[in-house]
Protein backbone atom coordinates (compact mmCIF):
# COMPACT_ATOMS: atom_id res chain seq x y z
CA UNK A 1 0.00 0.00 0.00
CA UNK A 2 2.77 2.06 0.88
CA UNK A 3 4.31 2.20 -2.96
CA UNK A 4 0.91 2.27 -4.26
CA UNK A 5 0.24 5.64 -2.56
CA UNK A 6 3.51 6.77 -3.64
CA UNK A 7 2.23 6.24 -7.28
CA UNK A 8 -0.49 8.82 -6.38
CA UNK A 9 0.64 11.32 -4.28
CA UNK A 10 3.88 13.31 -4.82
CA UNK A 11 6.07 13.69 -1.58
CA UNK A 12 4.96 16.70 -0.21
CA UNK A 13 1.87 15.23 0.21
CA UNK A 14 2.49 11.83 1.48
CA UNK A 15 2.61 13.01 5.04
CA UNK A 16 -1.38 13.61 5.41
CA UNK A 17 -2.05 10.70 3.08
CA UNK A 18 0.25 8.06 4.91
CA UNK A 19 -1.21 9.08 8.52
CA UNK A 20 -4.87 9.23 6.69
CA UNK A 21 -4.24 5.66 5.76
CA UNK A 22 -2.71 4.35 8.42
CA UNK A 23 -5.29 6.02 10.60
CA UNK A 24 -7.48 2.86 10.07
CA UNK A 25 -4.70 0.82 12.35
CA UNK A 26 -6.06 3.27 15.47
CA UNK A 27 -9.56 2.86 14.31
CA UNK A 28 -9.66 -0.49 13.76
CA UNK A 29 -8.36 -0.69 17.61
CA UNK A 30 -11.15 2.01 18.83
CA UNK A 31 -13.90 0.08 17.36
CA UNK A 32 -12.17 -3.56 17.22
CA UNK A 33 -11.17 -3.78 20.92
CA UNK A 34 -15.06 -2.97 22.62
CA UNK A 35 -16.17 -5.35 19.89
CA UNK A 36 -13.22 -8.10 21.06
CA UNK A 37 -15.00 -7.95 24.40
CA UNK A 38 -18.29 -8.37 23.12
CA UNK A 39 -17.24 -11.28 21.85
CA UNK A 40 -15.38 -12.82 24.00
CA UNK A 41 -17.94 -12.19 26.99
CA UNK A 42 -21.24 -13.50 24.87
CA UNK A 43 -19.11 -16.16 23.24
CA UNK A 44 -17.59 -16.91 26.08
CA UNK A 45 -19.06 -20.74 26.65
CA UNK A 46 -18.70 -21.86 23.41
CA UNK A 47 -21.65 -21.55 20.82
CA UNK A 48 -21.52 -24.12 18.04
CA UNK A 49 -18.41 -25.87 19.30
CA UNK A 50 -16.31 -22.65 18.97
CA UNK A 51 -14.50 -20.79 21.42
CA UNK A 52 -14.69 -17.64 22.00
CA UNK A 53 -11.82 -16.69 20.57
CA UNK A 54 -12.31 -18.67 17.52
CA UNK A 55 -15.81 -17.11 16.92
CA UNK A 56 -13.57 -13.55 17.44
CA UNK A 57 -11.16 -14.23 14.84
CA UNK A 58 -14.35 -15.62 12.49
CA UNK A 59 -16.52 -12.73 12.92
CA UNK A 60 -13.80 -10.45 12.34
CA UNK A 61 -12.03 -12.13 9.60
CA UNK A 62 -14.67 -12.39 6.89
CA UNK A 63 -15.00 -8.46 6.13
CA UNK A 64 -11.41 -9.13 5.28
CA UNK A 65 -11.69 -11.62 3.24
CA UNK A 66 -14.73 -9.71 1.26
CA UNK A 67 -13.09 -6.27 0.95
CA UNK A 68 -9.88 -8.58 -0.26
CA UNK A 69 -11.23 -9.35 -3.22
CA UNK A 70 -13.27 -6.14 -3.87
CA UNK A 71 -9.63 -4.65 -3.53
CA UNK A 72 -9.15 -6.68 -6.62
CA UNK A 73 -12.27 -4.59 -9.07
CA UNK A 74 -12.18 -1.45 -7.41
CA UNK A 75 -8.51 -0.13 -6.78
CA UNK A 76 -6.93 1.18 -10.40
CA UNK A 77 -3.02 0.68 -10.52
CA UNK A 78 -2.33 4.22 -10.95
CA UNK A 79 -4.09 7.89 -11.46
CA UNK A 80 -2.83 6.61 -15.77
CA UNK A 81 -5.67 4.33 -15.76
CA UNK A 82 -8.34 5.36 -13.44
CA UNK A 83 -11.66 6.45 -15.18
CA UNK A 84 -13.06 7.76 -12.59
CA UNK A 85 -11.16 10.59 -12.63
CA UNK A 86 -11.87 13.75 -14.28
CA UNK A 87 -9.95 15.39 -17.01
CA UNK A 88 -8.86 18.40 -14.34
CA UNK A 89 -8.38 15.84 -11.43
CA UNK A 90 -6.43 13.91 -13.71
CA UNK A 91 -4.11 17.14 -14.79
CA UNK A 92 -3.56 18.33 -10.76
CA UNK A 93 -1.95 14.40 -10.64
CA UNK A 94 0.21 14.75 -13.39
CA UNK A 95 1.45 18.21 -12.27
CA UNK A 96 2.27 17.27 -8.62
CA UNK A 97 4.19 13.84 -10.02
CA UNK A 98 6.26 16.42 -12.82
CA UNK A 99 7.03 18.53 -9.86
CA UNK A 100 7.88 15.38 -7.43
CA UNK A 101 10.59 13.95 -10.08
CA UNK A 102 11.97 17.81 -11.06
CA UNK A 103 12.72 17.60 -7.05
CA UNK A 104 14.28 14.20 -6.58
CA UNK A 105 17.29 13.98 -4.36
CA UNK A 106 20.16 13.34 -6.05
CA UNK A 107 20.50 10.31 -3.58
CA UNK A 108 18.10 8.60 -5.61
CA UNK A 109 18.25 5.21 -6.47
CA UNK A 110 18.17 4.02 -10.02
CA UNK A 111 18.32 0.54 -9.96
CA UNK A 112 17.36 -2.74 -7.49
CA UNK A 113 20.90 -3.74 -7.24
CA UNK A 114 21.92 -0.81 -5.67
CA UNK A 115 19.18 -1.09 -3.15
CA UNK A 116 20.38 -3.84 -1.94
CA UNK A 117 24.07 -2.18 -2.21
CA UNK A 118 22.72 0.93 -0.37
CA UNK A 119 23.42 0.99 3.06
CA UNK A 120 21.27 4.01 3.86
CA UNK A 121 18.01 1.60 2.82
CA UNK A 122 19.19 -1.20 5.52
CA UNK A 123 19.31 1.85 7.79
CA UNK A 124 15.64 2.79 6.85
CA UNK A 125 14.88 -0.69 7.34
CA UNK A 126 16.40 -1.05 11.08
CA UNK A 127 14.14 2.10 11.81
CA UNK A 128 11.20 0.81 10.44
CA UNK A 129 12.19 -2.33 12.63
CA UNK A 130 12.49 -0.39 16.31
CA UNK A 131 8.87 1.29 15.24
CA UNK A 132 7.55 -1.79 14.48
CA UNK A 133 8.96 -3.13 17.67
CA UNK A 134 6.54 -0.52 19.70
CA UNK A 135 3.76 -0.98 17.51
CA UNK A 136 3.49 -4.56 17.36
CA UNK A 137 4.06 -4.97 21.57
CA UNK A 138 1.42 -2.95 22.09
CA UNK A 139 -1.33 -4.03 19.54
CA UNK A 140 -0.66 -7.71 20.76
CA UNK A 141 -0.62 -6.89 24.70
CA UNK A 142 -2.29 -3.80 24.83
CA UNK A 143 -5.43 -5.77 26.41
CA UNK A 144 -3.34 -7.55 28.81
CA UNK A 145 -1.09 -5.16 30.10
CA UNK A 146 -4.25 -3.37 30.64
CA UNK A 147 -6.20 -6.85 32.36
CA UNK A 148 -2.60 -6.82 34.73
CA UNK A 149 -3.60 -3.57 35.97
CA UNK A 150 -6.47 -4.70 38.25
CA UNK A 151 -9.46 -4.90 35.31
CA UNK A 152 -11.05 -8.59 34.72
CA UNK A 153 -14.34 -7.90 32.52
CA UNK A 154 -13.23 -8.27 28.62
CA UNK A 155 -15.97 -5.23 27.84
CA UNK A 156 -14.19 -2.92 30.40
CA UNK A 157 -11.19 -4.01 29.01
CA UNK A 158 -12.03 -3.78 25.54
CA UNK A 159 -13.39 0.07 25.62
CA UNK A 160 -9.91 0.90 28.12
CA UNK A 161 -8.23 -0.07 25.22
CA UNK A 162 -9.86 1.69 23.08
CA UNK A 163 -8.97 4.86 24.32
CA UNK A 164 -5.58 5.05 23.54
CA UNK A 165 -6.43 4.15 20.04
CA UNK A 166 -8.88 7.33 19.54
CA UNK A 167 -6.30 9.58 20.79
CA UNK A 168 -4.01 7.60 18.61
CA UNK A 169 -5.95 8.40 15.64
CA UNK A 170 -6.30 12.13 15.89
CA UNK A 171 -3.02 12.62 17.04
CA UNK A 172 -1.90 10.63 13.99
CA UNK A 173 -3.79 13.28 11.58
CA UNK A 174 -2.33 16.28 12.69
CA UNK A 175 1.11 15.50 12.80
CA UNK A 176 0.28 14.27 9.38
CA UNK A 177 -1.22 17.42 8.35
CA UNK A 178 1.55 19.68 10.24
CA UNK A 179 4.54 17.59 8.51
CA UNK A 180 3.02 18.52 5.10
CA UNK A 181 2.71 22.09 5.69
CA UNK A 182 5.84 22.58 7.50
CA UNK A 183 7.55 20.57 4.78
CA UNK A 184 9.89 18.90 7.70
CA UNK A 185 9.64 15.46 8.17
CA UNK A 186 12.55 14.87 10.65
CA UNK A 187 11.13 15.85 13.99
CA UNK A 188 7.98 14.58 12.66
CA UNK A 189 9.23 11.15 12.59
CA UNK A 190 11.82 11.14 15.49
CA UNK A 191 9.11 12.84 18.46
CA UNK A 192 6.59 10.61 17.81
CA UNK A 193 9.24 7.64 18.48
CA UNK A 194 10.49 9.23 21.60
CA UNK A 195 6.72 9.71 22.70
CA UNK A 196 6.23 5.65 22.20
CA UNK A 197 9.21 5.15 24.42
CA UNK A 198 8.43 7.71 27.39
CA UNK A 199 4.77 6.19 27.47
CA UNK A 200 5.63 2.43 27.79
CA UNK A 201 8.56 3.61 30.44
CA UNK A 202 5.08 5.67 32.62
CA UNK A 203 3.32 2.46 31.84
CA UNK A 204 5.90 0.32 33.67
CA UNK A 205 6.69 2.67 36.15
CA UNK A 206 3.41 3.46 37.44
CA UNK A 207 1.90 -0.29 37.29
CA UNK A 208 0.23 0.10 40.47
CA UNK A 209 -1.92 3.39 39.45
CA UNK A 210 -4.21 2.22 36.99
CA UNK A 211 -4.99 5.75 35.46
CA UNK A 212 -1.37 7.07 35.23
CA UNK A 213 -0.55 3.16 33.51
CA UNK A 214 -3.17 4.09 30.75
CA UNK A 215 -2.07 7.44 30.34
CA UNK A 216 1.52 6.12 29.49
CA UNK A 217 -0.12 3.46 27.24
CA UNK A 218 -2.19 6.24 25.73
CA UNK A 219 0.77 8.03 24.77
CA UNK A 220 3.08 5.31 23.62
CA UNK A 221 -0.07 4.40 21.41
CA UNK A 222 -0.02 8.01 20.09
CA UNK A 223 3.58 8.14 19.01
CA UNK A 224 4.44 4.38 17.99
CA UNK A 225 1.37 4.39 15.57
CA UNK A 226 2.17 7.45 14.81
CA UNK A 227 6.15 6.91 14.29
CA UNK A 228 4.68 4.48 11.07
CA UNK A 229 2.73 7.37 8.94
CA UNK A 230 5.75 9.81 9.55
CA UNK A 231 7.84 6.94 8.22
CA UNK A 232 7.36 6.58 4.98
CA UNK A 233 7.49 9.59 2.75
CA UNK A 234 11.22 9.70 4.15
CA UNK A 235 12.39 6.39 2.03
CA UNK A 236 9.29 7.05 -0.70
CA UNK A 237 11.15 10.48 -1.50
CA UNK A 238 14.40 8.99 -1.73
CA UNK A 239 13.76 5.58 -4.05
CA UNK A 240 13.14 6.33 -7.87
CA UNK A 241 10.00 4.32 -9.27
CA UNK A 242 12.04 1.88 -10.81
CA UNK A 243 14.20 1.09 -7.40
CA UNK A 244 10.85 1.36 -5.30
CA UNK A 245 9.07 -1.87 -5.12
CA UNK A 246 12.42 -3.62 -4.46
CA UNK A 247 13.62 -0.51 -2.35
CA UNK A 248 10.17 -0.48 -0.07
CA UNK A 249 9.93 -4.50 0.09
CA UNK A 250 13.27 -4.60 1.70
CA UNK A 251 12.58 -1.69 3.96
CA UNK A 252 9.21 -3.16 5.43
CA UNK A 253 10.41 -6.98 5.79
CA UNK A 254 13.00 -5.92 7.96
CA UNK A 255 10.47 -4.25 9.71
CA UNK A 256 7.56 -6.86 9.65
CA UNK A 257 10.45 -9.31 11.11
CA UNK A 258 9.25 -7.31 14.43
CA UNK A 259 6.01 -8.72 13.89
CA UNK A 260 7.47 -12.30 15.21
CA UNK A 261 10.76 -10.60 17.70
CA UNK A 262 8.55 -8.11 20.01
CA UNK A 263 5.53 -10.26 20.65
CA UNK A 264 6.91 -13.29 21.15
CA UNK A 265 10.06 -11.48 23.27
CA UNK A 266 6.76 -9.77 25.65
CA UNK A 267 5.36 -13.36 26.17
CA UNK A 268 8.61 -15.06 26.96
CA UNK A 269 9.56 -12.41 29.58
CA UNK A 270 6.13 -12.78 31.02
CA UNK A 271 6.36 -16.11 30.78
CA UNK A 272 9.80 -16.34 32.75
CA UNK A 273 9.17 -13.12 35.13
CA UNK A 274 5.46 -12.94 35.86
CA UNK A 275 5.43 -9.83 34.46
CA UNK A 276 5.95 -7.73 31.31
CA UNK A 277 7.89 -5.02 32.45
CA UNK A 278 11.15 -6.11 31.54
CA UNK A 279 9.96 -6.39 27.72
CA UNK A 280 8.47 -3.16 27.91
CA UNK A 281 11.72 -1.59 29.34
CA UNK A 282 13.70 -3.47 26.67
CA UNK A 283 11.45 -2.22 23.70
CA UNK A 284 11.67 1.34 25.00
CA UNK A 285 15.34 1.15 24.18
CA UNK A 286 14.66 -0.31 21.13
CA UNK A 287 12.31 2.87 20.04
CA UNK A 288 14.86 5.50 21.35
CA UNK A 289 18.14 3.95 19.29
CA UNK A 290 15.43 4.24 16.45
CA UNK A 291 14.64 7.66 17.37
CA UNK A 292 18.86 8.19 17.06
CA UNK A 293 19.56 6.33 13.98
CA UNK A 294 16.02 8.20 12.19
CA UNK A 295 17.92 11.55 13.69
CA UNK A 296 21.05 10.61 11.59
CA UNK A 297 19.73 9.27 8.39
CA UNK A 298 17.37 12.39 8.06
CA UNK A 299 19.90 15.05 8.79
CA UNK A 300 22.33 13.11 6.48
CA UNK A 301 20.11 13.03 3.63
CA UNK A 302 18.23 16.19 3.86
CA UNK A 303 14.81 14.37 2.56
Amino acid sequence: MVLYLSQWFPTFRRGRIMALFMSAIPVSGLLGSPFSGWILNHFGAGQAGLAGWQWMFLLQGIPTIILGALAYFLLSDSYANAKWLTPHERSVLEADHAEDLASKPKTTTDSLLAVFKNPAIWAFGLIYFCIQSGVYAINFWLPSIIKNLGFSDNLVIGWLSAIPYLLAAVFMLLVGRSADLRKERRWHLVVPMLMGAVGLLIAVNFATTPAIAILGLTIATMGALTGLPMFWPVPTALLSAGAAAGGLALINSMGQMAGFLSPYLVGWVKDSTGSTDAALYLLAGVIVCGSVLALRMTRTLKV
